[in-house]
């Protein structure tokens, strides 16, 4: 309902409108309304898609969000599908250090670690370059 009264003044299929979805969907995500975040977070991954397509920063990250809550729901199967959707565009995207994609890769590891896994966490990332070493002489001299 409360996705029913934000979406009033919105306009549809529009990055705004995503964008504002997207922020409701996480907030009811962190009050674990997961029926409501789950909603608001399709509806936004549906204009993500149609503005910006399945590999743009925008759609993973309500994507990510999406499977947080079907995580959360234990619907493991469409949660890790979306998590290794959203992953590897947030790494390429906001680069592996960023605070999106550390929380992915955390909530993948806990995916993985509630179905008894965790070793398929390990083996998934190692499928990653590694991140680059800042060499610390270099970074001192500039």
């Amino acid at each position: 309902d409360a996705l029913v009264i934000y979406g009033e003044g919105l306009a549809p299929d529009r990055p705004c409108t995503a964008g504002a979805l997207t922020m409701l969907g996480r907030v009811l995500l962190q009050r674990e309304q997961l029926a409501e975040a789950e909603s608001a977070l399709q509806e936004a991954l549906a204009i993500w898609s149609a503005q910006y397509g399945p590999d743009s920063d925008e759609y993973a990250i309500a994507n990510s969000s999406l499977a947080r809550t079907w995580a959360l729901q234990k619907r493991y199967a469409e949660a890790e599908r979306a998590y290794k959707q959203s992953y590897p565009v947030l790494r390429q995207t906001r680069g592996a250090d960023a605070d999106a994609t550390v929380r992915v890769r955390e909530w993948i590891e806990e995916l993985y670690r509630n179905q008894g896994r965790a070793e398929e966490a390990v083996s998934y990332f190692e499928g990653f370059a590694p991140r680059p070493v800042r060499d610390q002489n270099a970074a001192a001299a500039g």
